[in-house]
């Protein structure tokens, strides 16, 4: 096995500052008309409850996940993988990280949409305990549905 192998991505909790990042890692994982901007990070950033995690391997950035909380519900905004860590666990890990976080803060359940199209990711969300809540007909600018998907957080606060 080469040190490479061996290496974990190092997730870490970024906010205003790497707006420019996130927005690179997004535009090499979406099509133009669904990329976000580094204004539109930086805006999401200034709103309530709204947190990401960076994933790194060997330095570079290899994938984030962005959220929001409001009470004790949560909603996945985006998750992107840059097209050379996909497959190595990176978004698995980022998603681990994010329900932990959320577990602690005695969030109970969180939401998010994917499109019905993308089914490597329905299958991600599904085998990390995310289950099928709905569809959202006509919800993208391209005009393709959206699954709901939900998640039950069982808090580690001791409640």
């Amino acid at each position: 096995m080469t040190p490479e192998e061996k290496t974990f991505p190092v997730v870490t909790e970024v906010g205003t500052a790497f707006s420019e990042v996130l927005a690179r890692l997004h535009e090499s994982a979406f099509v133009p008309e669904f990329r976000w901007s580094s204004k539109a990070f930086a805006d999401l950033f200034a709103t309530p409850g709204v947190l990401a995690f960076l994933a790194s391997m060997n330095n570079e950035p290899a994938g984030f996940i962005m959220a929001r909380s409001v009470a004790d519900e949560a909603e996945i905004l985006t998750l992107s993988v840059a097209p050379d860590w996909r497959r190595k666990n990176v978004a698995r890990l980022l998603i681990e990280t994010l329900l932990s976080d959320f577990s602690e803060k005695g969030i109970s359940r969180i939401f998010l949409e994917v499109s019905v199209d993308n089914k490597p990711a329905r299958c991600l969300y599904a085998a990390t305990g995310f289950s099928a809540a709905g569809i959202r007909k006509r919800y993208y600018a391209d005009g393709s549905d959206a699954e709901v998907m939900t998640k039950k957080i069982i808090s580690s606060r001791g409640n």
